[in-house]
């Protein structure tokens, strides 16, 4: 170690500085510079040697270092992803390395332009993410979850959540957020819709044809009963009224009939269609529907519907059947 010291002494009488940093026998770090010393014609008459103890800081680094390290190794195995901005410049300060598989795109493409993964949101969730974004995060109050479109034609559910970062006085300087693919919890929250409505369809679909199966007898009685009736008929203007009620329940039977063959189709989904609707629309169109018929019939129908409007998701023609059904 003396030779390498008098190496860079001589380095420094020779004209040229010289820095270096050494270790000592009990693991103390030093800094050393040394300088040549010129008088007052500007020829070199020595060196100066100053020595500082970097321990500290060095300490200091390595800490920071195995730190970082494991920061890093934390959110390689964690499901979200971890992002960092300055609020004023929007400049990229960190991202973890789980928003590059999250966000299926390099994390050097993210850190030029975070906001590259916005051309790729669904259309419909555009808005959800963007309106008053900035100000819903000073609020603490950003939690969206939107969906993003894969190259590969894929959807992919991400939640995500953004918080302000302020100094002492208030001011938001950093903008932190956490970003995590739900894709698959969607996937199961779908899958229990889908269960629930196979159950109440199943359901629906029982009492339907417990009811139907009640419906049919009473015509079928009533017809049978007629027939038994008009044959034993002479008298034309009796035989008439039956034959008048024999028409009327085989009308009725029809309607059964029909009522029970869309039910019968009910369960197979992609048939029906599924539209924001109006039920009061639904029931004025009803009405217009069955009010001749009950004109004639001398029977009296009116409808009073409030000024809120109703507003359901459904099948139009199944909704106009259902509502047909309770008329008749």
């Amino acid at each position: 170690r003396y030779d390498l010291l008098y190496g860079y002494y001589k380095e420094a009488l020779s004209g040229n500085p010289t820095t270096f940093e050494n270790i000592s026998s009990n693991g103390s770090y030093y800094h050393t510079q040394i300088v040549p010393t010129l008088n007052s014609h500007d020829e070199i008459t020595g060196g100066m040697i100053v020595t500082e103890d970097i321990s500290d800081i060095r300490k200091l680094e390595s800490e920071l270092k195995e730190l970082s390290i494991r920061f890093n190794q934390l959110s390689e195995h964690i499901k979200s992803g971890f992002w960092l901005t300055n609020a004023d410049t929007n400049e990229v300060l960190y991202l973890s390395p789980t928003l590059a598989k999250i966000y299926r795109k390099s994390i050097e493409d993210l850190y030029r332009d975070l906001n590259s993964y916005t051309f790729t949101i669904h259309p419909d969730d555009v808005e959800v993410i963007q309106t008053n974004r900035l100000e819903r995060i000073k609020n603490n109050n950003y939690n969206v979850e939107f969906r993003v479109l894969n190259e590969d034609g894929s959807i992919t559910w991400l939640w995500s959540r953004a918080f302000p970062v302020k100094d002492k006085d208030g001011k938001m300087i950093r903008i932190a957020g956490i970003v995590e693919d739900i894709t698959e919890r969607k996937e199961l929250e779908n899958k229990a819709v889908q269960l629930e409505i196979e159950k109440q369809t199943i359901k629906l679909l029982s009492d339907f044809i417990r009811d139907t199966a009640h419906d049919l007898r009473t015509p079928l009685t009533i017809i049978t009963t007629s027939s038994y009736l008009l044959g034993k008929m002479i008298d034309n203007e009796e035989q008439n009224r039956h034959i008048s009620t024999i028409n009327k329940q085989v009308e009725r039977l029809k309607v059964l009939i029909e009522q029970l063959h869309s039910m019968s189709h009910i369960d197979t989904m992609n048939t029906l269609s599924k539209n924001v609707l109006d039920v009061s629309d639904i029931v004025k169109a009803v009405h217009q529907r069955i009010y001749p018929k009950a004109i004639d019939k001398n029977i009296q129908v009116d409808i009073l519907i409030g000024e809120d409007s109703y507003k359901v998701v459904g099948d139009e023609n199944y909704l106009f059947k259902a509502i047909l059904s309770i008329y008749d």
